[in-house]
């Protein structure tokens, strides 16, 4: 499971984990986004499942706001891949 900081920048999600960084407009496009970039780079091969944490990075968020839950932003994605047909 790979550990992703997730943050929102006003127009768009973003995803980030070392050298990877993805972004959506809307949390659906991210995980879509995600599964490709990681199919992109191999790290899917051989598996049929891959998981995906992201936990919300609440510094981009107003201070104000920081007292609220944030941690209701933190997410678990869990990818199912076929490769059974990939060669």
């Amino acid at each position: 499971m790979l550990d992703f900081r997730l943050i929102y920048d006003g127009k768009a999600w973003r995803a980030m984990h070392g050298d990877i960084s993805v972004q959506g407009k809307s949390l659906i496009s991210l995980d879509k986004n995600l599964e490709q970039e990681l199919v992109n780079r191999d790290m899917t091969q051989g598996l049929s499942e891959y998981k995906v944490r992201m936990t919300f990075d609440n510094s981009c968020m107003p201070e104000f706001m920081r007292q609220y839950a944030n941690h209701y932003f933190n997410r678990v994605v869990h990818f199912k891949f076929d490769n059974a047909r990939r060669s």
